[in-house]
């Protein structure tokens, strides 16, 4: 629908498909209501919201990210196929880059790693592979504002993509994915190496802890400071960095006013609970909607 006459000349929209609210009727009974939750939606966020879907869609989102990667938006995404040997996914900022170099400093070979895309669709082209399969997750309150101090996002959309991720991974295939927690992977990076090893047929020389972690931190900054070059900042490495905690605090205290956080804990809750009983075996796992 449109904002009625007094409309400005961009197309606004209301719309709220995500969150409907609940109404009381004559008899004080609460029901849903899915339109009364009204939000005037920019096409920005009517894309937002699109994207959202079409991150748990094996075929159409590389698809998508391909066709930007050709224009030069993003750079080129690692999605899996079948000959990938190892699929690593997680929300954003929650210790992806660490895991990946963890695991390129622990492998005895050059592996290929699926990586990075940080969307439900690739987790989904693992399965079909049966490509041994690592998400980690992280707790909402430092996850979304840590995402949100280094991307242009709003605090709704963030927590938005954070509910949807992680519910789609529950939803599409938690039982035959290792999971990992932030801090098994930030402290305990060797023996998260060491559990795909133990259900997969990939080989790692893992590293005393101490080592490992400086190794994988060195990797890291020369590699964030070639891509930078003359134009480098050092705000921009995914690594605990005291410049950015002013603007996480801020984006901290704007997430937990939204009504949709709520939601974000206890996604999180049940990701964590699915942690001890998550396997990355089993056969391939068809495409569905």
């Amino acid at each position: 629908w449109v904002h009625g006459e007094q409309a400005p000349k961009r197309a606004w929209f209301l719309l709220d498909i995500s969150s409907p609210a609940r109404t009381s009727t004559s008899s004080g009974v609460s029901v849903l209501h899915p339109f009364s939750d009204r939000r005037l939606m920019t096409p920005r966020s009517a894309w937002a919201c699109a994207r959202l879907w079409l991150t748990e869609r094996p075929l159409l989102y590389p698809f998508l990210r391909s066709v930007e990667a050709a224009l030069g938006i993003i750079h080129p995404q690692s999605f899996c196929d079948a000959g990938t040997d190892l699929c690593l996914e997680g929300y954003p900022a929650c210790a992806n880059s660490f895991l990946y170099f963890v695991f390129k400093e622990c492998a005895t070979r050059e592996l290929n790693i699926a990586h990075h895309t940080h969307s439900v669709a690739n987790v989904r082209r693992a399965l079909r592979h049966e490509v041994p399969t690592l998400v980690v997750f992280r707790a909402p309150q430092d996850a979304i504002p840590s995402y949100l101090s280094r991307f242009d996002k709003s605090p709704l959309e963030a927590t938005r993509r954070y509910v949807r991720f992680y519910r789609g991974i529950r939803r599409r295939g938690g039982q035959q994915v290792l999971l990992a927690s932030f801090s098994d992977v930030t402290s305990r990076a060797g023996r998260v190496v060491s559990r795909v090893a133990a259900r997969s047929p990939l080989q790692f020389d893992v590293r005393p802890a101490e080592t490992l972690a400086e190794r994988v931190r060195q990797r890291m900054n020369d590699q964030w400071s070639r891509q930078g070059s003359s134009l480098f900042n050092p705000r921009d490495i995914p690594l605990p960095n005291d410049d950015r905690s002013a603007a996480k605090e801020r984006a901290r205290r704007a997430v937990q006013q939204l009504d949709a956080y709520p939601e974000a804990v206890r996604e999180y809750e049940r990701i964590k609970a699915l942690r001890n009983t998550s396997r990355p075996e089993g056969g391939p796992v068809p495409y569905t909607h």
